[in-house]
């Protein structure tokens, strides 16, 4: 009789705990999600034309010469999300260096032979799924992707100091490419540019506070894909630009 005693309140609190954190509450967590933050509680993905075609949060594998190319990932063949590994590998490894590094950096070597290549281009994450890659890496597959896709005759720029520098005009003069500054005060003759930055920037930048570059990644792109696709814009017969670029396309087949 004292050892039954001693079981029930063990089990009564085993039965109450795994009903209240095991079930509500996760329940109540998820729901909560969903109000506030439906997009980012369905993994933040990504649509086009309607159908799925990834997450925001994980990468995925380009290999086209017109894109830039993610960095290499242990995941499965490549960004699986349901394999999220990198290669189990040490850094002092030879087979991470002789299968991963030298494979990947000899590609890339082929392409600017002249060029240090960013470590990130030759390394994968420790998930094997980050989609993110350092701005040496984008630098790096510019040349490319411009000799695929071709450069633009001209650039509208305001005069910020970030389009005033020396880099930006070595940039532009080595590739011909023509730099357009508007006249100080005049916004309206970069119209589209300034009213997307204002936007950007009254809904955004202002509005949120960052904790970290990753909280801000976060946020930023949470509100782009808002812009893009649930937003009507005025412009676009008050359609989202996503929706109104599929229009556009079925209008041209």
């Amino acid at each position: 009789m004292d050892i039954v005693k001693q079981i029930y309140p063990a089990v009564a609190l085993t039965v109450v705990l795994t009903v209240l954190l095991g079930i509500i509450y996760p329940l109540a967590v998820t729901g909560l999600a969903q109000v506030m933050f439906p997009r980012q509680a369905v993994g933040s993905l990504i649509e086009k034309n309607g159908k799925v075609v990834g997450s925001s949060l994980i990468g995925q594998t380009f290999s086209g010469r017109g894109y830039f190319h993610s960095r290499p990932s242990g995941a499965g063949n490549g960004y699986d999300a349901g394999a999220s590994s990198g290669t189990n590998l040490g850094p002092t490894s030879r087979k991470l260096f002789e299968m991963n590094v030298r494979t990947a950096a000899k590609a890339f070597r082929e392409e600017r032979p002249d060029t240090a290549i960013p470590v990130d281009m030759v390394t994968g994450s420790s998930s094997g799924l980050d989609p993110h890659i350092t701005p040496a890496a984008a630098e790096f597959q510019v040349p490319r992707i411009a000799s695929e896709r071709g450069l633009p005759e001209a650039i509208v720029l305001d005069n910020g100091p970030e389009f005033r520098g020396r880099a930006l005009a070595a940039w532009s003069e080595e590739r011909g490419v023509r730099l357009e500054f508007i006249q100080p005060g005049k916004p309206v003759q970069n119209a589209y540019a300034e009213s997307f930055n204002g936007r950007l920037r009254d809904e955004c930048l202002n509005a949120n506070w960052f904790t970290s570059l990753r909280d801000a990644r976060r946020k930023i792109e949470s509100w782009r894909q808002d812009y893009n696709q649930q937003r009507p814009h005025s412009s676009l017969n008050y359609l989202p630009p996503l929706e109104f670029a599929r229009t556009l396309v079925e209008m041209r087949a």
